[in-house]
């Protein structure tokens, strides 16, 4: 409920909203549909996909690139390593109104 709500109050809010994780216990389950299918009212579109890659430096340029596209909301699929990513907990935790 709070992933599907957290975009239409987003504006309101004055600090960080949380990263959502999204669990099942096999490939297929409709984990991906679950997320565009919170995301899309809100957003008016899927929500920006890409992988969580292992190489950092390569991650954050994919990062970047999709903040600086403004994605609203932007969607790691299929994770199946240890998210350890100095970046994108920057990204999680920055006041967007005051860092900018």
């Amino acid at each position: 409920i709070a992933m599907f709500l957290t975009p239409f109050f987003r504006p309101a809010i004055d600090g960080p909203t949380p990263m959502f994780f999204v669990d099942a216990p096999v490939p297929g389950s409709g984990k991906s549909l679950l997320v565009k299918a919170l995301l899309m009212p809100a957003l008016g579109r899927p929500p920006a996909m890409t992988a969580a890659n292992k190489h950092e430096e390569e991650f954050k340029k994919t990062l970047i690139s999709l903040v600086t596209e403004s994605a609203q909301a932007i969607f790691l699929d299929n994770v199946n390593h240890r998210l350890d990513s100095g970046f994108l907990a920057g990204l999680i935790t920055a006041d967007g109104a005051r860092e900018r």
